[in-house]
């Protein structure tokens, strides 16, 4: 049973940061007082940040049968 709320409280945080990077993407590419090279620099920034949660979602399906019961 402790494999199933590991499994829902990481997948909630992994989602909620997910959700967090997207939002921060589009704000940052409205942002126009920022040059074009500083807004796709921190986009960029974002997708590595996007592309880390996305390896810990991996991670964390992966390791659910070692927690499960």
């Amino acid at each position: 049973m402790a494999g199933l709320w590991f499994l829902i409280v990481a997948l909630t945080l992994v989602v909620v940061l997910a959700l967090l990077a997207a939002s921060a993407s589009v704000a940052v590419w409205r942002i126009r007082s920022l040059a074009l090279i500083y807004r796709c620099c921190l986009i960029g920034v974002l997708a590595i940040a996007g592309a880390v949660v996305v390896s810990g979602i991996g991670w964390i399906v992966l390791m659910v049968p070692v927690y499960a019961d």
